[in-house]
């Protein structure tokens, strides 16, 4: 999944980007729901994240 990210971010120019992400970013929060995170702002809860960045993850 984190190459195929980073294919999506290298190859689609970043305007066409962000409007995709205001129809993407739905779809994510529901695929990515769980309960291991939780956000303190709106209380929604999340199952993992998405990478950030290209560096090497911490756990």
């Amino acid at each position: 999944m984190k190459k195929l990210f980073k294919y999506i971010l290298n190859t689609i120019p970043r305007p066409v980007l962000i409007r995709l992400s205001y129809v993407i970013r739905p779809v994510l929060a529901f695929a990515l729901k769980g309960g291991t995170y939780t956000d303190p702002i709106d209380g929604k809860s999340f199952k993992s994240f998405l990478p950030y960045g290209y560096g090497k993850q911490r756990n």
